[in-house]
């Protein structure tokens, strides 16, 4: 088998000398270009042309010149080597295709997908990682579309038989505070509690009907004086509360609980919500690297 790869090379660098030497007729030339001596050049015609059977070129001191069965070989040739070499580019295309994962990342509760991230890419250095910021809405059909791998997102907003979701993270929903905020003090919080406070923020995507769940959480008086504002995503909504802009409802952990201004506060409920986050891909997903990614995933 090796020995047929090498002979199959071999033919593929013959078919380049003579392909040179036919367009510049200079052997000094195609020696030049090839990044080899000119005997190596000549030795490599000669082999060639006893595998063909037939002389390519005409040779004195003066000049170089094509044989009418040369002349004939040179156009086949030339499009041969151009077809092996676009055939060579596609292949190593395809290849670092398969070699490139590309994650949406929302910047919330990623802890055990980083660690996971982290051993691929030291068990696989010559994988390319491109973290793309998505929001909750979009995600979705990134990764329907092909455009992205994988991305973070919530459980019961997956309702495609196409895409799968794995579990990553399960925790309680809170209220997200300033340390200045008159409510940080309290060890909870009810959300009638909150809707005295002029402001209520969430970065959980801009679907009226989130709108409509979180109102049913406060007494129909208050709702009147709610307001709920979509943030485009978590990063924005930790700029708002380091600001001392509101409050955001969001499941425990993440980046907004690894700021020091901000303070998760228990909420107080007879309908505690569970948030669950996970992780989201196509089930007819083909790539190495993110199959690689979910076995680390597993393990964790």
């Amino acid at each position: 088998m090796n020995q047929q790869k090498g002979k199959t090379k071999m033919k593929v660098d013959r078919l380049e000398c003579f392909v040179h030497v036919a367009e510049t007729l200079n052997f000094s030339k195609s020696a030049q270009a090839l990044h080899c001596s000119q005997p190596s050049i000549s030795r490599v015609i000669h082999l060639l042309e006893q595998e063909l059977g037939f002389e390519l070129f005409e040779r004195d001191r003066n000049q170089v010149a094509l044989t009418p069965a040369g002349a004939v070989f040179y156009p086949q040739a030339r499009q041969l080597l151009h077809q092996y070499q676009a055939a060579v580019e596609e292949a190593r295309k395809a290849h670092q295709a398969t070699l490139t994962l590309k994650v949406g990342v929302i910047g919330f509760a990623e802890a055990p997908l980083m660690r996971a991230l982290e051993k691929l890419t030291q068990a696989m250095p010559q994988v390319r990682l491109d973290m793309i910021p998505v929001d909750f809405t979009r995600g979705l059909s990134q990764v329907e579309s092909g455009e992205i791998d994988c991305c973070m997102n919530w459980r019961k907003d997956v309702d495609s038989p196409s895409l799968v979701y794995r579990e990553l993270f399960c925790g309680e929903l809170k209220a997200y505070l300033n340390l200045r905020h008159p409510l940080a003090s309290q060890s909870s919080v009810t959300y009638d509690e909150l809707a005295a406070w002029p402001q209520i923020v969430f970065a959980r995507g801009r679907q009226s009907w989130r709108y409509s769940a979180y109102l049913e959480k406060f007494s129909p008086s208050l709702r009147a004086s709610i307001v709920l504002t979509p943030v485009k995503d978590v990063p924005a909504s930790r700029r708002l509360l380091e600001l001392n802009q509101g409050v955001i409802l969001a499941p425990e952990g993440g980046i907004l609980a690894d700021s020091p201004l901000i303070k998760a506060v228990p909420i107080r409920s007879q309908t505690p919500e569970t948030v669950h986050l996970g992780l989201v891909y196509r089930k007819d997903a083909t790539n190495p690297v993110l199959r690689q990614l979910l076995r680390y995933l597993k393990s964790a």
